[in-house]
């Protein structure tokens, strides 16, 4: 896939529905059963009709709106429907305090609320509302709190900025929350070039994501939202996350591709490996034997017969599952060897929100412990790494970077120098270019 053109979010989407329109874009498993679905033709009528009451709303391209909700098929569509509106979309986490959430929201400076009913429930009290507050389970109807002349009462925004797709705010446990401008062409580069990387860039395969990410965070809006959108996937969201409903809507969906955080993969791991402890010393032996086979061919070949080899452990997992994506913090070497030599293929990211995803491993047979080699047109270097060990900060350049934080220079310039984002992180390249973390800098001891 060629990553030249530069377009808007939306418009990719769009070009999928024309492609697909009656495959099923978005949809719920809940209680046994699939509901609340979006085929492609149907995601676009309702993002547009969005888009559309956004106009009528008083909104101006450039504004910026907060969308504040858990994720749910809505919550893709309210965030597509401002983007066509040519806004920009705060994302703030709906697990926080209300407290937490009324500073952000003041922080953004917005020009409308795109919530839940759940969300416009715990903000009612503690939130003066002056702008549009709209219900995105309710087609962007406004709740009753909105004023009745909001046209008039909506002021200028002072900093427009059509070409910013989104504004995500770092955690701000360590300091101030800092808002990331995210442009649409960083977005989509990236999102673009993590398909390449992971091999999903064939649209004649219909692939099932199931969406486990928080879709208000960077790695869960491009691997469980854009990436499925953008290539005619269909994307699964939980009514209730947990163990039992993430193997309950696998099966259901027969699941092939599985974003998630070294947490899940860890417990999924440890399962199994309880599961076949308690069968007894020759099931034990056997499925050593049979992994450290199936570990060999994986090596050498690009045969895989853990399916055939483990068929009673993938099916439990819906029996169709090609690749997870890892990200967000290490995954331990001997849950990455179990899963591989049990036939699963895990496929390793690092990026910050200010980056992107800059790395990732892909499917090619890697040593462990290694995130990969950076994507397309991303460039990592090492400062000032130790003679011996080559570790030094990790500093990255690309068209994945964002533009700066929110209304912070000063901030922006304490990271960007001479076009290259210092991480923070600590880590060093092996012979082949692969990346390894190692730590972070505030964590060495002077």
């Amino acid at each position: 896939m060629e990553i030249t053109d530069v377009d808007r979010i939306h418009q990719i989407v769009e070009r999928a529905a024309a492609l697909y329109p009656e495959r099923v874009a978005l949809q719920v498993h809940a209680n046994d059963c699939l509901r609340d679905r979006y085929t492609y033709a149907r995601l676009v009528e309702c993002f547009k009709s969005g888009a559309t009451r956004l106009r009528a709303c008083g909104l101006q391209p450039g504004d910026r709106v907060v969308l504040l909700a858990a994720n749910s098929p809505e919550w893709a569509i309210a965030y597509l429907a401002a983007l066509s509106a040519a806004v920009t979309v705060v994302l703030l986490d709906p697990t926080l305090t209300g407290a937490e959430l009324v500073s952000l929201i003041r922080s953004a400076d917005p020009r409308a609320l795109l919530l839940s009913p759940q969300l416009y429930a715990q903000l009612g009290s503690e939130l003066k509302f002056e702008f549009p507050v709209l219900d995105i389970q309710g087609g962007l109807a406004a709740f009753a709190v909105t004023p009745t002349s909001v046209n008039a009462q909506i002021p200028p925004t002072p900093d427009p900025d059509e070409t910013i797709a989104s504004i995500l705010f770092t955690s701000g446990t360590t300091s101030k929350a800092k808002g990331v401008l995210l442009g649409h062409a960083s977005i989509i580069h990236n999102t673009r070039a993590l398909i390449d990387r992971t091999g999903q860039s064939d649209t004649n395969v219909c692939h099932q994501v199931l969406a486990v990410l928080p879709l208000n965070h960077l790695a869960g809006l491009l691997c469980t939202c854009l990436a499925p959108l953008f290539t005619g996937a269909t994307v699964t969201f939980l009514e209730t996350v947990s163990g039992d409903t993430i193997l309950a809507a696998m099966q259901a969906t027969h699941t092939t591709i599985l974003p998630g955080v070294p947490r899940l993969f860890e417990l999924f791991y440890s399962k199994i490996c309880q599961q076949v402890a308690a069968k007894g010393w020759l099931t034990r032996a056997a499925v050593a034997v049979l992994g450290r086979l199936n570990q060999t061919i994986r090596t050498h070949t690009t045969w895989n017969p853990g399916a055939i080899f483990f068929r009673s452990v993938h099916q439990t997992f819906g029996g169709s599952l090609e690749l997870s994506c890892c990200g967000a913090a290490p995954l331990a070497v001997e849950v990455e060897r179990g899963l591989e030599r049990l036939g699963f293929t895990i496929i390793k990211a690092y990026g910050l929100t200010e980056t992107g995803i800059v790395v990732v491993n892909g499917l090619q047979p890697d040593r462990l412990g290694h995130v990969g080699k950076p994507l397309q047109d991303i460039e990592i270097h090492i400062s000032q790494p130790h003679p011996s060990s080559g570790e030094g900060e990790i500093c990255v350049r690309g068209k994945t970077l964002m533009q700066g934080y929110f209304r912070d220079r000063v901030a922006t310039q304490a990271v960007m120098r001479a076009g290259w984002f210092h991480t923070g992180d600590l880590g060093r390249c092996d012979v082949e270019g692969n990346l390894l973390i190692t730590g972070r800098i505030k964590e060495l001891i002077v």
